[in-house]
This record gives C-alpha cells, sequence and structure tokens, in this order.
C-alpha cells in the first residue's frame, strides 16, 4: 500500500515539474488522493480473499 502512495506521489511531483506556470502542486495532490484510494482498494481486495 505504501509502495503504490508513494509510486502515485513521485508520479504526481514529476507531472508538476513537467508542467510550467502552476503555483500549486495540483498533480502531487490528485496523486496522494488517487495512490490512497487504489491503495485501500487492494488492501480491501487482499482482505476478503481470506
Amino acid at each position: 500500500m505504501m509502495a503504490i502512495i508513494l509510486l502515485a506521489v513521485l508520479g504526481g511531483m514529476k507531472l508538476d515539474d513537467w508542467v510550467e506556470g502552476m503555483d500549486f502542486p495540483l498533480f502531487t495532490l490528485l496523486g496522494a488522493v488517487i495512490g490512497v484510494a487504489v491503495g485501500i482498494y487492494y488492501a480491501i481486495r487482499d482482505f476478503t480473499k481470506l
């Protein structure tokens, strides 16, 4: 779960660096939210298989 969130945040940071002219780190924030959502999805899916 931590790896998924970390990859999403780092990807968002790279997108923020690539897109110029933005004062707010939008893609980093979106990456964090999406990473948490996907991480929770995988955790719940894994726990329900038990």
